[in-house]
């Protein structure tokens, strides 16, 4: 190749190269997805900015405290500020809406769709399902899905048809709804 054809050659590479290289995240959507090997320095930057997250959760005695301090100390200029509730009360920052009995679990995270604080929130987020957080949680004995089970787990929709599965589903539903209308 003739050295003419190899300068516009390197040039349109060279330009190609900066519009693929990946921006930072910045809505609520792409720091959540975002994956990169600096998302830990991301949200923490962020959330210094915002100063503080507000933490809704249901543990209980001194754990949530601790897990509160933990994350302070590991990020420090980020003030945890942890909101509990048991259900409605004055003052309350969520309106809790009553619903019918439902099946569910326990243990898991999840940010609000429009959190005040997003990076602080899901740096939260990340804390807690972090080896330091399970590790806190795993000292007042709380269960991670992360770690095998000593017990058998059993899944109701396992070997059925969706037809099966959505019969079965009506019927606990119904029953459910009747227990707790009695």
């Amino acid at each position: 190749m003739k050295p003419a054809i190899l300068i516009p050659l390197a040039l349109l590479l060279t330009a190609a190269h900066g519009f693929t290289q990946e921006r930072k995240p910045s809505s609520l959507t792409e720091l959540a997805a975002y994956r990169g090997p600096d998302r830990e320095s991301i949200l923490y930057a962020g959330a210094k900015t915002e100063g503080k997250v507000t933490w809704y959760t249901s543990l209980a005695g001194a754990s949530y405290k601790e897990l509160a301090k933990a994350f302070s100390t590991r990020y420090p200029g980020v003030e945890v500020e942890p909101f509990r509730a048991p259900g409605a009360s004055k003052g309350a920052r969520v309106e809790w809406i009553p619903m019918d009995l439902v099946p569910t679990n326990v243990g898991s995270a999840a940010i609000a769709a429009n959190p005040p604080h997003p990076h602080a929130a899901l740096l939260m987020a990340d804390f807690l399902l972090s080896p330091e957080g399970q590790g806190l949680l795993a000292k007042f004995y709380y269960g991670s899905a992360a770690k095998a089970q000593p017990f058998k787990e059993w899944r109701p929709e396992h070997g059925l048809t969706t037809e099966q599965y959505e019969k079965k589903l009506s019927h606990c539903d119904d029953l459910l709804n009747f227990i707790a209308h009695r």
